[in-house]
């Protein structure tokens, strides 16, 4: 049985009551069903075997497809020191989710402070604009911290082996284009990317949704499939999405 049909499986029974009902899923459940369950389902359609997971926080997004039946191995990037810390605790038993150097990635090689949000999540190279205020008003930055930056093309080889089958994973508050403008020649090698992309600004000086999509298209890679969105709370109002990019030369 495929993880991902597993893992739904699983789900099931656990809902079901006295083994006899047909599973539904409650209300909440419906973005487990189009967002995690729909992430695992594309990660064992592409056969992704590696995961690169830039931005990756405390490792929530890794535990979600953990939970979403992917096995592979993950390589974590972050770059904030408490949530590295996180990080390195709750991958401390996988054998197959490793952790690199503190450190963040961008179009070149240097220092950097980044602006600590006091929620953590919109931490960013980048000031928040007041329609990220307004979404969220614990997106407010309240600190810094130094941080060491690398490209991906510097440190492609020595984390992944000839052969593998990756999707590049970014969420990385606005700097997304830089991330890419840095993997120029990796990228190359990379069969799919999920990346957050912004409808609005939510950082000051990042590029937009439709930006991302040309730089993407550039590179070989057309969208093949939008997973789920950010919205303001208040208003409706869709701020942010994710997309996964197919590799056209790859696919």
């Amino acid at each position: 049985m495929p993880p991902h049909f597993r893992a739904l499986a699983i789900d099931a029974f656990r809902h079901c009551r006295n083994g006899l009902h047909f599973f539904f899923p409650p209300k909440w459940k419906k973005i487990y069903i189009h967002d995690g369950y729909h992430l695992g389902l594309l990660l064992h359609t592409l056969s992704i075997d590696h995961v690169i997971d830039v931005g990756a926080a405390a490792g929530q997004f890794a535990l979600s497809i953990r939970r979403n039946g992917y096995r592979n191995l993950i390589t974590s990037i972050e770059p904030l020191q408490s949530s590295w810390y996180k990080l390195c605790h709750r991958a401390r038993r996988d054998r197959q989710w490793r952790v690199f150097d503190r450190s963040a990635l961008g179009s070149s090689t240097k220092l950097m402070p980044i602006k600590i949000s006091a929620n953590n999540d919109s931490s960013s190279f980048l000031p928040v604009t007041n329609e990220s205020m307004l979404a969220a008003p614990k997106s407010e930055q309240i600190q810094e911290e130094l941080t060491q930056v690398f490209t991906l093309d510097d440190v492609f080889d020595s984390i992944t082996s000839c052969g593998d089958t990756i999707l590049l994973k970014l969420d990385v508050q606005g700097y997304e284009d830089q991330v890419i403008i840095g993997a120029s020649s990796s990228i190359k090698r990379i069969k799919a990317a999920l990346v957050e992309v912004s409808i609005v600004p939510m950082y000051e000086g990042q590029s937009l949704y439709i930006d991302i999509i040309r730089m993407m298209s550039d590179f070989g890679f057309e969208p093949y499939a939008f997973l789920k969105g950010y919205c303001n709370e208040n208003t409706g109002q869709q701020l942010q999405l994710d997309v996964l990019f197919l590799n056209q030369n790859l696919a």
